[in-house]
């Protein structure tokens, strides 16, 4: 995703739609954005039913994630082929020690692997809003 400012009280995020798999032909773009990619999009074997719109439900969580530590998500993995086989199995990114707890369990939410069960974009707001405004 791109986040983009247009002011001091504004922030864009944009292009969760780019992360996914493209074609044969664009090869050479596949893996840009794996470490922000849902494992069903990862996994999505060709002809099957499309990922849905939870997808950018767990993107949202990666940029989340990278914005509280600075770093990229599955930072710890050597290679895409590393974050690639750790979706595979599964697993979300580390979330560091040092949140809190209601931070963690909106961040848990947006990585839960089965997408049925992922926060949904207006719970995932209204998450976000009650943790800010204890704040």
């Amino acid at each position: 995703p791109n986040v983009l400012l247009e002011d001091e009280s504004n922030i864009r995020i944009t292009d969760f739609g780019l992360a996914k798999f493209m074609d044969d032909s664009d090869n050479t773009m596949e893996l840009g954005t794996c470490r922000w990619m849902a494992p069903e999009v990862v996994n999505r074997k060709p002809d099957t039913e499309p990922y849905n719109l939870k997808a950018d439900i767990w993107s949202v969580g990666c940029t989340a994630l990278e914005m509280i530590t600075a770093k990229v998500p599955y930072h710890d993995r050597s290679n895409i082929a590393n974050v690639i086989f750790t979706l595979h199995n599964g697993e979300s990114p580390k979330l560091p020690d040092n949140i809190s707890e209601r931070m963690e369990r909106l961040l848990k939410k947006t990585f839960v692997i089965n997408h049925v069960e992922r926060f949904s974009a207006e719970k995932l707001i209204e998450e976000f809003f009650s943790i800010v405004s204890v704040v």
